[in-house]
C-alpha cells in the first residue's frame, strides 16, 4: 500500500509518501529516504520510487518526503540550507516513529542520496543507537572539499553581486546555504554512529567524486558492519538500468540483513 502523508516542521507543510508492505503480520521495519540537492521524493528517473517499491516487496516500509522548498513541500528553495534539511529529516524521523503505526520503531533505517547523504550522515550522528541501519548513496562529505569549494566559488563569482542568491539548474540558491558550509561536518557527525552502514558510489560519478565514499568508509570502517560498494561504470544518478539494479539489489540485501 502507498499513501500520501503530510506533516509540519518550522510552521511549514512537508509532503511525503509512505510505502507499507503487503501480506505482513504486525509491525514492519522501515527506512527514511532523503533526496538530493534540487531533488525531490521521486528523484531523478524515479529512482526513489523504484527503490521504495522494491524495499516494500521485501517487507521493508519506506517514508520518502520533500524537504522544505523542494517538490510539493511548502517553502522557497532559496531559503534552503543543509542544517534546515537536517531539521526536516529529524522532524520526519520523529513523525515516522510516532505517527506511522505500521512501522516498528525498533527497526528503522535512514538512506540518503547525494546531498541527502550528507544530511543522512549528520542525522545518524545525532540518532546514534536509535538507528539500526544507514545507507549512503553517492553522498557528499566535507573531505575532499571539492563540492563545497564549487558551491563557494559559485556564490563568489555570481554575475550580479547585488543579489543574495545564485541561479543554478533553474533554482535560486540563497546566501545562507553558502555561508553555513563551513559549519557542515557530516564526517565528524557520523563518527558518533557505530551501527551498520552501506556506502555505495558510482565509479564514473562526475558530480560527487568516489573519493567521498572512501572518506566515509575510512570514518566508519570499524562499525559493526561497514560496506563500501563502488559500482563500476555508474554515474552520479545511476542512469543506466543495470547500474540502478545493482544499487537497489545490494541495498535490499543490506536492509534485509539489518532491519528484518
Amino acid at each position: 500500500m502507498e499513501k500520501p502523508i503530510v506533516f509540519r516542521n518550522k510552521g511549514q507543510q512537508l509532503v511525503g509518501m509512505v510505502h507499507i508492505p503487503e501480506l505482513e503480520n504486525g509491525k514492519v521495519p522501515a527506512v527514511l529516504m532523503l533526496h538530493g540537492f534540487t531533488g525531490h521524493k521521486i528523484e531523478t528517473h524515479r529512482l526513489f520510487v523504484r527503490a521504495a517499491r522494491r524495499f516494500a516487496e521485501r517487507g521493508i516500509g519506506v517514508f520518502r518526503f520533500d524537504f522544505r522548498g523542494s517538490g510539493d513541500s511548502e517553502g522557497r528553495f532559496e531559503d534552503m540550507t543543509v542544517h534546515g534539511e537536517l531539521s526536516d529529516a529529524m522532524a520526519a524521523w520523529k513523525f515516522m516513529k510516532a505517527e506511522i503505526e505500521e512501522f516498528d520503531t525498533e527497526r528503522l533505517g535512514v538512506l540518503g542520496f547525494s546531498l541527502g547523504g550528507c544530511v543522512a550522515a549528520m542525522l545518524a550522528g545525532r540518532l546514534t543507537d536509535q538507528l539500526k541501519a544507514l545507507v549512503l548513496w553517492s553522498a557528499v562529505s566535507e573531505e575532499p572539499s571539492d563540492n563545497f569549494d564549487y558551491f563557494r566559488l559559485m556564490f563568489e563569482n555570481r554575475p550580479n553581486k547585488s543579489v543574495d542568491w545564485v541561479e543554478h539548474s533553474g533554482y535560486l540558491v540563497g546566501r545562507r546555504f553558502f555561508e553555513e558550509l563551513d559549519k557542515v561536518r557530516p564526517l565528524a557527525d557520523v563518527r558518533n554512529y557505530h551501527g551498520p552502514v552501506l556506502i555505495a558510489h558510482g565509479s564514473e560519478d562526475k558530480t560527487v567524486s568516489p573519493k567521498h565514499a572512501k572518506t566515509y568508509f575510512e570514518a566508519l570502517r570499524n562499525n559493526s558492519d561497514a560496506q563500501l560498494h563502488i559500482i563500476e561504470g555508474a554515474g552520479h544518478t545511476y542512469l543506466q538500468r543495470k547500474h540502478e539494479e545493482q544499487l537497489i539489489k545490494i541495498t535490499v540485501k543490506f536492509l534485509e540483513k539489518h532491519l528484518k
